[in-house]
């Protein structure tokens, strides 16, 4: 990231209450491949997904809307997705042309070895998107849920030591 450049981030948070604490830009938006558009949720938890339109949802925004809005850098050294099911959606209309990411941890829940097959296909178009981009699928240790994406002159093999990630308490990430 480039704080002395003004730019410490951002977070995009559908659920304003779960901003407490994070010191980046905060976006009460719900990430996705389009801007603008009223959508709401269903499930609890981690298990919230946009189900709809809804003309009081929370608006939509997607990666060339938000990298526009908080002025990004060209060079991104950290991009964390866990967007409930929508990872792939708001991928496609990452401006790869115009922005290089370090890495990208994506939350992917095992989708490219699922049984299920229409999750596994997401799981493994995602893989293949990000493939078409230069980056490749990384073997960390601990991943949990998440699958780690770097680019070869990014990746060395001592960053698959990772200890298991655990937020501070009252944390939710940045």
């Amino acid at each position: 990231m480039a704080p002395e450049r003004g730019w410490t981030g951002a977070c995009v948070e559908p659920f304003p209450a779960m901003f407490e604490g994070r010191t980046c830009q905060l976006f009460p938006n719900a990430m996705s491949d389009t801007d603008g558009k009223k959508v709401d949720f269903g499930g609890l938890g981690q298990l919230r997904q946009i189900r709809g339109t809804s003309s009081d949802g929370v608006e939509t925004i997607s990666f060339p809307g938000l990298l526009n809005r908080t002025r990004s850098p060209g060079f991104i050294a950290l991009v964390s997705l866990d967007v409930e099911g929508f990872e792939l959606q708001a991928l496609r209309r990452f401006p790869w042309e115009s922005f290089e990411v370090g890495a990208w941890i994506i939350e992917t829940w095992g989708a490219p070895q699922s049984n299920h097959s229409d999750f596994r296909a997401k799981g493994l178009e995602l893989i293949a998107l990000l493939e078409a981009h230069g980056y490749r699928r990384r073997p960390v240790q601990n991943n949990g849920v998440d699958e780690y994406f770097i680019r070869d002159r990014w990746w060395h093999p001592s960053l698959a030591e990772h200890k298991l990630r655990q937020h501070p308490k009252g944390s939710h990430g940045c």
